[in-house]
């Protein structure tokens, strides 16, 4: 009997190994600044609508450490307002929000991002009961 066991899909590509922060944007373009990070951590929690934004990245020692900053998006609402450098880069592991760069509204009333567009991880799915 063949097993199948399921792999983790990024548009086109997919992801053969548990990435670090810096790996994972070393391999998007422009280094990933406009992209919307995740630790994939966050999904087996149910967290789908949180991202890290990211703003500007400096890699090192070709793509495997580095620094990055970016605005945090925790359950729909902008929490920093100014970039910040993300922690835990190489601790955990991390995947693109959505395939395509998400848009963080220029003027964002209060931190709320009810209009902004929705990854397609946070589409509503049934709960079996």
């Amino acid at each position: 009997m063949k097993v199948v066991l399921p792999v983790q899909s990024i548009g086109h590509r997919v992801l053969e190994r548990r990435q670090s922060l810096y790996e994972v944007l070393s391999k998007l373009p422009n280094d990933g600044v406009g992209f919307g990070l995740l630790q994939t951590r966050w999904r087996g929690k149910q967290i789908f609508d949180s991202y890290w934004h990211i703003s500007r990245v400096k890699l090192k020692n070709e793509g495997t450490k580095g620094k990055a900053w970016g605005r945090l998006v925790w359950k729909g609402k902008v929490v920093s307002k100014h970039p910040e450098q993300i922690r835990g880069g190489l601790k955990y592991f991390w995947t693109t929000a959505s395939p395509s760069v998400i848009p963080l509204p220029r003027h964002v009333p209060d931190g709320d991002l009810s209009s902004a567009p929705i990854p397609a991880e946070a589409a509503a799915k049934p709960i079996a009961a």
